[in-house]
């Protein structure tokens, strides 16, 4: 009868040991799974950073150009009046 009792308890032992070890294995996987997606989110917020300070950039050329283009006209203007 003794013997019954510990045979059951350490099969018990057994089973609680695997099941921990089933539960830690996935906690890391859900853990390297959300690792992951923040990864590649954090790259895509990354990637859209960048396009918009270049797309900020090409508007600064262009009213630089634009600017550019006014101002000879100007000048081009006040030299037609003299």
């Amino acid at each position: 009868m003794i013997k019954e009792k510990r045979e059951k308890s350490k099969e018990e032992i057994e089973e609680t040991r695997e099941k921990r070890k089933e539960e830690k294995s996935e906690k890391q996987k859900e853990e390297k799974r959300t690792e992951k997606k923040n990864e590649k989110r954090e790259k895509r917020k990354e990637e859209k950073r960048e396009k918009t300070t270049e797309e900020k950039r090409r508007e600064m050329r262009k009213e630089k150009r634009r600017d550019q283009k006014r101002k000879e006209k100007r000048r081009e203007m006040r030299k037609e009046k003299r």
